[in-house]
C-alpha cells in the first residue's frame, strides 16, 4: 500500500518533468522505434518486423520493453520488465534505466489500459512522438489511435497513415 502511494508520487514528478521538457521537432524522420508493450494483449513479434519494413527501418533499429505479469511471458521478446524493477522510492533498475536512456524517434505504447507502471516508464523514455491507445492515459502519447490493440492490421494501416500525414516517414 505504502510502495503505491511513493510510485504514484514519484510517477507524477516524473511525468511533470517529462512534458516540460517535452520538444517536438518537426523536421524528424522514424529511423529508431521503441516499443512498450503488455505481454496480456499477445501480440507477436513479427508484427513489429513487419512495421519496420513499412516505414523502411532496419529490424535492429526497433528495440522491445515487454511488461510480463505472470505467466503470460512469450519467449520471442528479450526485455522483460515488471513492478519489482522499481524500487520502494521510484529507482528504475539498471536494465529499465538502460532502456529509457536509449533515444527513439517513434515510442510505440502498446497497452490499452490505465496503468501506473506502463505509464511511467512511457512517460521516463526518451522519445520524440509516442504513439498509444485511447484507453491509456492520453497525457502521455501524442498521437491516439481508438481501436482494439489487437487488430493489428487496422493498427498497422491507421498508424502508417497518420505517419505520412505527418510526414515522418
Amino acid at each position: 500500500m505504502f510502495r503505491k502511494f511513493w510510485h504514484r508520487r514519484a510517477y507524477a514528478k516524473d511525468r511533470k518533468k517529462a512534458m516540460a521538457a517535452k520538444d517536438l521537432e518537426q523536421s524528424f524522420k522514424v529511423k529508431k522505434i521503441s516499443v512498450i508493450l503488455d505481454a496480456s494483449l499477445g501480440i507477436n513479434r513479427d508484427f513489429f518486423l513487419d512495421l519496420a519494413k513499412q516505414f523502411s527501418i532496419p529490424q535492429t533499429s526497433i528495440s522491445f520493453l515487454v511488461f510480463a505479469s505472470g505467466d503470460n511471458v512469450d519467449k520471442e521478446y528479450v526485455d522483460f520488465f515488471n513492478k519489482s524493477e522499481i524500487s520502494f522510492f521510484g529507482k528504475f533498475s539498471d536494465e529499465l534505466s538502460r532502456f529509457c536512456a536509449k533515444e527513439a524517434d517513434l515510442q510505440i505504447n502498446y497497452f490499452n489500459e490505465e496503468n501506473l507502471y506502463f505509464e511511467w516508464v512511457a512517460s521516463a523514455a526518451k522519445k520524440r512522438l509516442s504513439v498509444g491507445f485511447s484507453k491509456a492515459n492520453h497525457n502521455i502519447n501524442d498521437l491516439i489511435l481508438d481501436m482494439d490493440p489487437k487488430s493489428t492490421e487496422l493498427v498497422k494501416k491507421e498508424l502508417v497513415k497518420y505517419l505520412r500525414i505527418l510526414k515522418k516517414i
